[in-house]
C-alpha cells in the first residue's frame, strides 16, 4: 500500500510542476506557476496523502505544497502541519533533506505570508508546532527560527 500511496504522491508532484520550478530554480530562469486550479483539483488527494505515516512519502509532499502555497496559504500551511504531525510517527524531522525543505517553507511563510500566523491562533500554534518537531531533535536551522 505504501508504494502506491508513493507512485500517487509522485504523480502529484510531477503533475503540480514542483519539480519543473525547481529545474527552474537551479539554472535561474522563471518557473511556471501551478496549472490552473490545480491545488483545487487534488486537494482531497493531498489532504489523504498528508494523513500518512510516511518520512518518505512526506518529503516530495512537502516540496509540492511549497509551490502550491500561491493558491491557499493558509490551508497549504495547515496541510503542511499536518504532513509534519503525521510524517514524524516516522521520523520525518530526523532527516536532513526535511529539514531542509521544512525550514524553507517557514522562512517563505515568514516573509511572504505573516500575516497568516497574525490573523490565526491555529497558524500560529501550528507554526510552534512545526518548529518544534525538528528543533526536539537538534536541529539549529529550526532552533533559529523557533527563536
Amino acid at each position: 500500500m505504501l508504494l502506491l500511496l508513493d507512485a500517487v504522491n509522485l504523480q502529484v508532484f510531477f503533475a503540480s510542476g514542483a519539480h519543473d520550478a525547481q529545474n527552474a530554480r537551479s539554472s535561474n530562469t522563471p518557473a511556471a506557476p501551478p496549472p490552473k486550479d490545480f491545488w483545487k483539483d487534488t486537494a482531497p488527494i493531498i489532504h489523504a496523502l498528508v494523513s500518512v505515516e510516511s518520512a518518505h512519502i512526506a518529503y516530495h509532499l512537502a516540496e509540492t505544497l511549497e509551490y502550491l502555497i500561491p493558491a491557499d496559504p493558509e490551508e497549504i500551511f495547515r496541510q503542511l502541519v499536518i504532513l509534519v504531525r503525521n510524517a514524524n510517527k516516522d521520523g520525518f524531522a530526523q532527516e536532513s533533506l526535511a529539514v531542509g525543505v521544512i525550514t524553507k517553507i517557514v522562512e517563505r511563510y515568514l516573509v511572504d505570508y505573516s500575516d497568516i500566523f497574525t490573523g490565526n491562533e491555529d497558524c500560529r500554534k501550528g507554526l510552534i508546532e512545526v518548529l518544534d518537531a525538528f528543533a526536539a531533535v537538534g536541529w539549529q536551522e529550526a532552533r533559529r527560527l523557533n527563536s
